[in-house]
């Protein structure tokens, strides 16, 4: 059974399946904009108290090793950056399949997938906040940086509770491959099924009730390909743009 209603833009009768109207109100239900806004917002008091422990780490260090203030400047907003910016790989994910979905990552279903996938990144701030406020004090500017990372749940914890101290390349992956991380990835990877069900609505074609092993394993393959790709490419890029960042305000 459908039901008649009246498109204001040029007042043409159209018609709407209770399947769609109700999927519509769903959408109208879920408070998108206060899932994105509220994980910025605990992303952000999360890195503040993360950096105001970090800072004043900083500047004891300064006291005892004083050669070290020459660095001052470029060392305190290297750490800013490095805590307020959101988690490089998962946020650019989203943004990216965000984009690339158009109109079909508008659909209330996708959106909300879009805006869940930014709930466990705010999370994982706030678990890396409470360790860094109970942790030991850093012996050197290294440990000081490392910090942070070794409180986000992932291989990198793991790794530090096995008292393993990883190397430079492994350490990186160690530290992107966060839980955090994957569940963001796999929020992603439903909000494209999601709009893939409203393409496949749109064309006129049944919707089926679930999705078959092909159409996972692709969209599973797709997203985590994208992801080891900005993942790589962050990797190649941070030396370069930590000197860069150094250099500008150091």
């Amino acid at each position: 059974m459908t039901h008649a209603t009246l498109d204001p833009r040029d007042g043409n009768v159209t018609t709407a399946s209770p399947e769609t109207r109700r999927r519509a109100m769903a959408g109208r239900a879920f408070p998108v904009g206060f899932v994105v806004a509220g994980s910025g917002a605990v992303h952000v008091l999360a890195a503040a108290l993360i950096y105001r422990a970090m800072v004043r780490e900083l500047y004891a260090l300064f006291d005892a090793t004083p050669r070290l203030l020459v660095l001052e400047h470029g060392l305190v907003r290297l750490t800013a950056a490095s805590i307020f910016l959101p988690p490089v790989v998962p946020t650019v994910l989203v943004v990216l399949v965000a984009v690339w979905l158009g109109r079909a990552g508008r659909t209330a279903g996708a959106t909300r997938w879009l805006a869940l996938a930014l709930v466990p990144l705010a999370i994982d701030s706030s678990i890396r906040a409470i360790g860094v406020s109970l942790a030991a004090a850093p012996a050197n500017i290294g440990e000081l940086l490392d910090l942070p990372s070794r409180f986000s749940i992932g291989p990198r914890m793991l790794l530090d509770l096995a008292g393993i101290q990883p190397g430079a390349a492994t350490g990186y992956w160690a530290v992107v491959c966060t839980v955090a991380a994957a569940i963001s990835a796999w929020c992603v990877g439903r909000a494209v099924l999601v709009a893939e069900d409203a393409a496949r609505g749109e064309r006129g074609r049944r919707r089926r009730r679930g999705h078959d092993a092909i159409e996972l394993l692709q969209v599973a393959v797709a997203i985590t390909g994208v992801w080891i790709a900005i993942a790589f490419a962050g990797q190649v890029a941070l030396p370069f743009a930590t000197q860069l960042f150094l250099r500008l305000f150091g």
